[in-house]
């Protein structure tokens, strides 16, 4: 996360010094920040709710070739509501964002703090949110079929 300036920045370029020498935007050398798993795990949280779908997956995608957020996925890290951020994407119904997640080995099953399994959220959240609950859902048909493969 490199420099002050990003901090003021929204959250798709909130990495303003990643894969550079340089800053673009302040040109200070790039701080070698460790983020901790915690961390890593807010900022996967922040984007995968954020407004801007595109920009968030952008920088979801960021975040997991790092190390830090890649551990956070894999490990399930909870938020204040205690999902984890493949509970959150799943909520917002993200499927490029469950399919980055679940690359980076998000577990699938892990229950969130009412004890559903991302499976089990995609389904409630499309019978609260689908006029046609008959029609397929591709957030429910990605995690069968990953959940399928793991069994």
């Amino acid at each position: 996360m490199g420099c002050r300036q990003a901090a003021l920045l929204p959250a798709p370029t909130a990495f303003c010094c990643a894969g550079r020498r340089r800053c673009r935007f302040c040109g200070r050398p790039r701080a070698a920040e460790d983020l901790s798993e915690q961390e890593a795990a807010a900022l996967l949280h922040k984007a995968i709710l954020g407004k801007d779908p595109a920009g968030a997956e952008r920088t979801v995608a960021a975040l997991l070739k790092r190390r830090e957020g890649r551990a956070a996925a894999a490990a399930g890290v909870f938020d204040d509501l205690r999902r984890t951020p493949l509970h959150a994407a799943v909520s917002a119904h993200r499927l490029g964002m469950c399919r980055a997640l679940l690359a980076a080995n998000a577990d699938p099953n892990m229950e969130n703090g009412n004890g559903l399994n991302a499976l089990d959220l995609a389904r409630r959240r499309k019978l609260d949110t689908s006029g046609d609950w008959r029609s397929s859902d591709p957030v429910q048909d990605l995690l069968r079929q990953v959940m399928a493969g793991e069994n």
